[in-house]
């Protein structure tokens, strides 16, 4: 929640790089075990801001958004972890990866 406050008061276009955090300090993250925390980045991929970045970064939580919803193909590097991966998700990588 406190990220869709933050994001868009963000000028549109000098967000170049979108990082998920685990929300702890990073001392308690050397610490921490990997448990899943489902994030949606539904209303996220909405904004200018998501659209005009150009990486993005989750590698701490766990994006439950359904790839073809999270409007990620504009981006230049992406590291992401999903819960799941679904033969529609890989069809539609496939589909869109082919106009690159």
């Amino acid at each position: 929640m406190e990220v869709m406050e933050i994001l868009p008061a963000i000028e549109t276009h000098s967000l170049k790089t979108i990082e998920l955090l685990f929300p702890a300090h990073q001392s308690v993250l050397k610490y921490k075990a990997y448990t899943e925390l489902p994030f949606q980045v539904d209303q996220l991929s909405l904004t200018d801001q998501w659209k005009n970045a150009e990486q993005l970064f989750s590698r701490d939580l766990t994006l439950t958004t359904p790839i073809p919803e999270m409007n990620i193909t504009h981006f230049v590097h992406l590291d992401i972890l999903v819960k799941t991966l679904s033969s529609e998700d890989v069809d539609y990588l496939r589909k869109v990866s082919s106009f690159f």
